[in-house]
C-alpha cells in the first residue's frame, strides 16, 4: 500500500510540474507574441469613407482601397484581424456587405490609380465579409478573418474593400450625421487610398490620405507546439518508468 500510496504522489507531483511549466509557458509567450501595429497618426480632422458614409455627390461607394509602406512594419506579421478607431461618431455606420482582400503590391503612397483591379499583385487573398447593419459602432470598429501573412520584403501592403448594397439611414453623403475615423492627410510616407467614394477618385489617389489602421497578428502558435512537446515528454517518462517497474510485486500490479 505504501509503494502504491508513494506512486500516485509522484504522479500528482509531475503533473503539478507540469502544469507549472505550462502556465509558465503560456504567460511568457502571452508577453513575447508579436505585437498590433497601428499605422498612421491622427491630425484633427477625421473620415467617413468607406464605413460611415455613402459616396459624395453621384459617386456609388463600392470599392476602397488603401496602401500601407512596407518600411512602416519592422518584422512579417500573420494578421487576423484589422481595426479602424473612431474619431467622431454623428450617428449610425452605413448598412451593406463589406468583402475585404489583402494584397502586396509594388504601388507606394500617391501611386494607386483608379484602375483598382490593376493596383494589387497576384498574391491577393480574401480576408472576411461582413454585413453592416446601421447601427450605431463601438471602439474599435474591427473585422477579424482568414489569416494573411505579410511580409514587408514582397512589397506595400494592400487593403482592398468592395462594397454592396450600400445605404445610410440619413442617406449622407461625406457630412452629416454619419461616423467619422481617425484619419490622416497630406502625408507622402505612410499611407494613401483610392475609393470611388469620391467624385474624382484620381484626385483623391494623389491625397495622401486615408484611415489610421491597427493590424493585429496571429497568435504565436510555436508556443502550442512547446506546451504539446512537454506534455508528451512527461508522460513518456512516466510510462518509461511504469515499463521498468517488476511485476512479481502484488502491490505494483495494476487489476482490472
Amino acid at each position: 500500500m505504501r509503494t502504491r500510496t508513494h506512486a500516485i504522489r509522484s504522479a500528482v507531483q509531475s503533473a503539478a510540474k507540469i502544469l507549472l511549466t505550462v502556465a509558465s509557458m503560456v504567460a511568457l509567450g502571452a508577453s513575447s507574441n508579436a505585437a498590433a501595429i497601428t499605422i498612421g497618426t491622427p491630425d484633427t480632422v477625421g473620415n467617413c469613407f468607406p464605413f460611415g458614409c455613402v459616396g459624395f455627390g453621384s459617386a456609388p461607394g463600392t470599392r476602397y482601397q488603401q496602401v500601407y509602406e512596407a518600411d512602416q512594419f519592422p518584422d512579417p506579421i500573420a494578421i487576423n484581424e484589422i481595426r479602424f478607431h473612431l474619431d467622431d461618431v454623428r450617428g449610425p455606420l452605413v448598412a451593406g456587405i463589406f468583402r475585404i482582400s489583402l494584397a502586396t503590391t509594388p504601388l507606394g503612397v500617391n501611386e494607386l490609380t483608379p484602375n483598382f483591379d490593376g493596383n494589387y499583385s497576384l498574391d491577393r487573398e480574401f480576408f472576411s465579409t461582413t454585413v453592416l447593419s446601421g447601427a450605431i459602432p463601438v471602439e474599435p470598429l474591427s473585422f477579424s478573418g482568414a489569416q494573411f501573412v505579410y511580409n514587408p520584403a514582397d512589397g506595400n501592403l494592400l487593403l482592398d474593400i468592395e462594397i454592396s448594397g450600400i445605404s445610410h439611414p440619413d442617406g449622407l453623403g461625406e457630412s452629416g450625421n454619419g461616423v467619422f475615423f481617425e484619419s490622416m492627410r497630406f502625408n507622402t510616407d505612410t499611407f494613401s487610398r483610392v475609393s470611388d467614394f469620391s467624385p474624382d477618385p484620381a484626385s483623391e489617389a494623389l491625397s495622401g490620405r486615408g484611415l489610421v489602421t491597427t493590424f493585429v497578428p496571429q497568435p504565436n502558435t510555436g508556443i502550442l507546439v512547446a506546451l504539446g512537446l512537454i506534455l508528451l515528454s512527461g508522460y513518456s517518462r512516466r510510462s518509461g518508468a511504469c515499463s521498468r517497474t517488476p511485476h512479481n510485486n502484488p502491490l505494483n500490479q495494476t487489476r482490472f
